[in-house]
This record gives C-alpha cells, sequence and structure tokens, in this order.
C-alpha cells in the first residue's frame, strides 16, 4: 500500500503502520503551516481526524 501526500511518498508493510504514519506526518504539516510544538500540533490533528476535509487540506489524498 502506498501514501501520496504532494511530493512525498511512503510505503507501508503493515496495516498497523498505516495510523501511526499518517497522524505522524499530519503532526509534521501542522508544525510547519502553524508553527507550534510538537504536543500542541498533536493534540490538533487528533481533534481533527474525524473532520472530513481536515486531511486533504494538508495535502493527502486517497489512492
Amino acid at each position: 500500500m502506498r501514501i501520496i501526500r504532494k511530493d512525498n511518498e511512503i510505503e507501508i508493510k503493515d496495516i498497523s503502520e498505516l495510523e501511526d504514519k499518517i497522524i505522524k506526518m499530519a503532526v509534521e504539516e501542522v508544525m510547519k503551516i502553524k508553527k507550534v510544538p510538537y504536543m500542541n500540533a498533536f493534540k490538533f490533528v487528533c481533534a481533527n481526524l474525524d473532520n472530513p476535509g481536515f486531511m486533504e487540506l494538508l495535502g493527502f489524498e486517497s489512492v
């Protein structure tokens, strides 16, 4: 399975890796955009994961 985000592409071997890698990438993107520390970005990502347009806003697309 592949996850594509803008110019970035990662491959996962196991479905259990998927959530961790997506959250890590989203947190890194939020840290860049909002210029906040890791924990603030992590809380923001976790609070918005159920928001339908949130991941698209960060540049993720499903393949």
